[in-house]
């Protein structure tokens, strides 16, 4: 599939608060709701506070309606360049021609499925449905992606089918070799572990042939040398105190057993602090998605007319 991205939109629209479904207005303040149902699925809402409705003066909202308006502009003129440029793609060969001293991006796709994503584009629902639906020399319209609108027409078609063993065989023999590697470490893992625990950790891990690395102080989450961030040893190596050697762990890039030789906890002040911080991080990303995931829904079925003309007024 052959591919055309034309001028890309400003990353996400301007922030807004969201309203919660309309069980929560005859809530009071502390009360928790029973189940709710809405178009997103289903809410228990808890209700903190309740203010008073007030008119917001246009000092207040001054910055929120320029970025609204930076925003529908920016829009506009997207919306704008991708109807000029379907104007010229009538047949494949023009996205190339058309593409040339215009400082768009071309890019030829691999074969892929509906539920995988394409090379230079990502995970495009949009753009895979399109793609299985278009006939042979057919350029599609603009489609919305996250990189900017893009144009597809598709150069090729295969149906699915059980591979031959010569098209598979490397990465067959790669898989295997891969997971022999894997059992002949956890194996040898297994078989030094309670050494290592009753014994000497080093000499026992020298003994058998094995490297013993030391990291600094590390959070969790981090890369840990060679094995790379590893979420199934932080969970083990955080989980322990000082002296403690851990039973053998399975990692993408081997085997390890963790010896932990210290530990710094945070203070109690710090860990309320990152507690809270993070639960406004949460609860502002989860308010975003929710906000998005509405106003996309609210444009499907509405028709929104926008007065430029007022609004170029109130920020003048």
């Amino acid at each position: 599939m052959d591919w055309l991205l034309t001028w890309p939109p400003p990353a996400e629209s301007p922030s807004g608060s969201c309203s919660a479904p309309n069980s929560s207005v005859a809530m009071f303040a502390g009360e928790i709701s029973e189940v709710v149902t809405s178009e997103f699925g289903y809410h228990i809402i808890k209700l903190t506070e309740k203010k008073d409705a007030t008119t917001k003066s246009l000092d207040e909202v001054r910055a929120q309606i320029e970025d609204q308006i930076k925003w529908d502009r920016a829009q506009t003129e997207a919306q704008r360049i991708a109807d000029d440029v379907a104007k010229s793609l009538k047949q494949p060969a023009d996205i190339d021609t058309f593409a040339k001293g215009r400082g768009l991006t071309v890019g030829e796709s691999a074969l892929f499925t509906k539920d995988e994503p394409i090379a230079g584009l990502g995970m495009a629902p949009a753009i895979s449905q399109r793609a299985f639906e278009l006939k042979d020399g057919e350029v599609s319209e603009a489609i919305r992606t996250p990189q900017g609108f893009a144009f597809i027409t598709v150069t090729g078609r295969q149906d699915a089918y059980v591979p031959k063993l010569d098209e598979v065989k490397a990465k067959v023999r790669d898989e295997v070799i891969k997971k022999k590697a894997t059992d002949v470490a956890r194996q040898k893992a297994a078989t030094i572990g309670a050494q290592m625990k009753s014994g000497d950790f080093n000499a026992a891990a020298k003994a058998a042939g094995l490297e013993v690395k030391t990291t600094d102080f590390i959070l969790r989450g981090a890369p840990i040398g060679d094995v790379g961030v590893s979420p199934a040893v932080d969970s083990v190596a955080f989980a322990m105190q000082p002296n403690a050697v851990s039973d053998p762990i399975v990692t993408d890039n081997g085997t390890v057993i963790v010896k932990v030789l210290e530990r710094q906890d945070p203070p109690a002040t710090d860990v309320a602090t990152g507690k809270n911080t993070l639960k406004t991080e949460l609860v502002n990303e989860r308010r975003n998605r929710f906000y998005a995931s509405y106003m996309t829904k609210a444009r499907e079925r509405m028709k929104v007319n926008i007065n430029r003309e007022l609004i170029a007024q109130l920020v003048a």
